[in-house]
């Protein structure tokens, strides 16, 4: 969990400087959404967000114990989450910790269930 709690990290810390290097240039980013094809806020966060990974070597797949051939590339992927912010990241955190609860209560059960039939082949 301590990898996501960086990924949280520093998805709140882009947040926080996206908004601040927006402030001064709102009026043309607005301005380059309304009147391009591009989405200019969202393609900064995305932009901070990579370079925050990157010069920090921010590799979730790595932090989880998926090692890629080309480290970058992970930063990358990781950039891109970082920059589509906290809140993206805090549900993805959640749905894990629900994916992994739900294992939790299923290896349970199944612990359970081998136990039971243990005890009943020793019973017999």
């Amino acid at each position: 969990m301590e990898a996501l709690t960086i990924v949280f990290v520093a998805a709140l810390a882009v947040e926080g400087i996206w908004e601040a290097l927006k402030h001064p240039f709102g009026d043309a980013i607005d301005w380059l959404d309304d009147n391009t094809p591009l989405y200019w806020d969202k393609l900064g966060t995305l932009v901070l967000g990579v370079l925050v990974a990157v010069f920090a070597q921010i590799d979730l797949l790595a932090l989880v114990g998926i090692e890629l051939e080309i480290a970058v590339v992970g930063m990358i992927l990781t950039g891109a989450l970082i920059g589509r912010g906290s809140n993206f990241v805090h549900d993805l955190i959640d749905s894990i910790q629900a994916v992994k609860g739900k294992k939790e209560v299923e290896n349970v059960v199944e612990t359970k269930k081998l136990l039971e039939e243990e005890g009943e082949k020793n019973k017999g």
